[in-house]
């Protein structure tokens, strides 16, 4: 194709897309909403309150909430989104905040107030249902458990808790552990090392910038909770092994100390306990220690063909072609799919035949971890080159597992193939020498084809600036940009200039009021007529010189019109017409209908004669 025509079409289909989006987003009625994600919740909860706004063009600046029942403690954070669906563009943009009651009741988050152009919206108020929190001491900060076990509450109103999925488990088969945070009065906090595993091969799950936090009574005492961390570990080992505790750093509030007064009941208050009246302090916290054991996997019926393979998997056999030249290289592939140490598993060592060249395979890993579990699939790639004629047979080859949730092992077979080698003659080609190692370790990097039509010319030197499309485009786009200029300008005259308003319409209004009276004289309505007739001239005349149309008199009229330097005559035929229309609407015997025609049609000519000197 030549390169004028896929330029061409290029500023094509960017046209296309600007004047859809510019037609999609043109008239499209604003939305604006507000929701929080729970109405009842505790006093040492948050909640967070978000504001979505669709289908404007020019996203204002949201303010934050305000007013005494709530307080932000996190955001804003903001998202956009912009889709083209059919043509049609939607777009939207939501504001987040993490709002904090200030005290216990049925509280209000107060309305926010938009301007979006010329229009002003309103969200609407929420109301949120506070509990007060459960007090089992009148002490704030973590109560002593009684033995103090690993991951039980330390006096400072915050803990770390590591939890295993399971203690006890076979080698190799994957351990997860959730490592939560117990918090009363915590404002951020950062995670400072890793937990060591040693005997462990070690994943980690993605952390979640904002965890959910919900709450949890330990001991009798509310806290608010946190999963901060996510790992899944194997062993690589048995035996009994340690896994040392995981250390993060908070910044943790504190109350600030007073002298035991009278007034002390009073600064119990949970409200008190808000950070603008404590301080705050660095502490670093550590998770319970964990023991783990791992027990060997069982010698009892284990197969020839385990390779250590520990969870749960499928096995996939592909091959790029049935039919092959002697000496011609084939692709054999293997793909070992499932849940379990993806970077570990491997299949066994496979006896090809011996009329075939096997090279060594090309291992491809993929890992998910956005799952409960460690998952994914290995992908073994073997290129073979076979050395005789006749009929290939590539057997099927076993490859065991072991299955931790049945505790037994389990074979999975591959797919046999029987591939057809011919001789170089029956397929038309001519006879080379074999492929070599060297040159099939090449065939990821080297040639591979030929292209046969011939490749785009450039002249050296050349850039985009002497490309006729390019200032097609950019000129578009400024046309575009100085015609919603234009319209921004006109629509905002129209809305504070009323005067130029009525000048700029009040043609078209008068040929409306010229179509109403032509529509009550053919229904021989002659009092809707001739007071339409009284409407379309005299009501001209008010807008283009700017006067109330109650007070027009045809004597009034004429002092006007004289004013402005009208000619005398056209002045008087003007007001002529004016008393004939006035002394026919209340007359008892109404003209002929030749009569109401021709008034009509004096009218007609009047407003055009008016039109080029008014």
């Amino acid at each position: 194709m030549p390169s004028s025509v896929r330029r061409y079409r290029l500023f094509f289909v960017s046209l296309s897309l600007v004047l859809f989006a510019v037609g999609s987003l043109a008239g499209r009625e604003i939305e604006i909403s507000a929701r929080v994600d729970r109405d009842q919740i505790a006093i040492d909860e948050v909640i967070t309150f978000t504001i979505e706004l669709q289908g404007a063009t020019d996203f204002p600046t949201i303010p934050p909430p305000s007013g005494n029942d709530f307080v932000v403690v996190g955001g804003p954070s903001q998202s956009s989104n912009i889709q083209i669906v059919n043509g049609a563009m939607t777009a939207s943009k939501s504001v987040t905040w993490r709002l904090a009651p200030t005290r216990a009741g049925k509280l209000q988050i107060e309305p926010i107030t938009l301007r979006v152009g010329r229009q002003t919206y309103q969200t609407p108020a929420l109301t949120v249902q506070v509990q007060p929190a459960a007090r089992s001491t009148p002490s704030r900060s973590m109560p002593q458990a009684p033995s103090r076990q690993p991951g039980q509450p330390p006096p400072l109103g915050i803990f770390l808790r590591a939890t295993p999925s399971k203690t006890t488990l076979y080698k190799g088969e994957e351990l997860v552990i959730n490592y939560d945070l117990y918090y009363q009065n915590v404002r951020t906090y950062a995670r400072q090392k890793l937990p060591a595993a040693q005997g462990f091969w070690v994943e980690e799950f993605p952390a979640a910038n904002n965890p959910t936090v919900t709450t949890e009574e330990v001991d009798g005492v509310v806290y608010k909770k946190a999963r901060i961390q996510r790992l899944a570990l194997f062993p690589t080992t048995t035996g009994e092994l340690q896994i040392d505790p995981m250390v993060i750093e908070c910044e943790v509030l504190v109350p600030r100390q007073r002298r035991r007064s009278q007034f002390d009941d009073f600064f119990s208050d949970p409200f008190f306990s808000d950070s603008f009246f404590g301080q705050s302090r660095q502490e670093q916290i550590e998770s319970n220690r964990l023991t783990i054991q791992v027990k060997p996997l069982p010698i009892e019926g284990r197969p020839p063909s385990f390779s250590g393979c520990v969870g749960q998997y499928g096995l996939r056999s592909r091959i790029d072609t049935l039919v092959i030249v002697q000496d011609q290289a084939l692709t054999l592939r293997y793909t070992l799919s499932g849940s379990g140490n993806i970077k570990a598993a491997q299949l066994p060592a496979f006896d090809f035949p011996a009329a075939c060249e096997v090279f060594e395979p090309k291992i491809t890993r993929y890992t998910v971890r956005s799952a409960g579990s460690i998952s994914g699939r290995v992908e073994y790639e073997y290129v073979l080159i076979p050395r005789r004629t006749g009929e290939l047979l590539i057997p099927a080859f076993p490859v065991a597992y072991f299955d931790p949730l049945t505790q037994r092992y389990r074979t999975l077979t591959t797919q046999p193939f029987r591939v057809t080698v011919l001789p170089p003659k029956e397929m038309g080609v001519a006879t080379t020498s074999a492929w070599r190692k060297e040159e099939i370790a090449l065939l990821g990097q080297d040639i591979r084809f030929i292209n046969r039509q011939a490749g785009e010319w450039r002249r050296i030197g050349a850039t985009v600036w002497q490309e006729i499309w390019f200032w097609l485009f950019n000129s578009f786009a400024l046309a575009i940009i100085a015609a919603t200029a234009a319209y921004r300008w006109w629509s905002d005259r129209l809305t504070a200039d009323h005067l130029w308003a009525r000048r700029l319409r009040a043609m078209s209004i008068a040929q409306n009021r010229l179509r109403a009276a032509a529509a009550a004289r053919s229904e021989a309505h002659w009092e809707a007529f001739w007071g339409a007739l009284d409407q379309t001239l005299g009501g001209y005349i008010a807008d283009r010189l700017g006067l109330p149309i109650t007070s027009l008199s045809p004597g009034e009229v004429q002092h006007r019109l004289s004013e402005r330097r009208i000619a005398p005559a056209l002045v008087a035929e003007i007001c002529a017409l004016l008393r004939q229309i006035e002394t026919t609407r209340f007359t008892p015997q109404p003209l002929t209908s030749e009569q109401s025609l021709a008034s009509e049609l004096a009218v007609r000519q009047l407003l055009q004669r008016l039109g080029r000197v008014i």
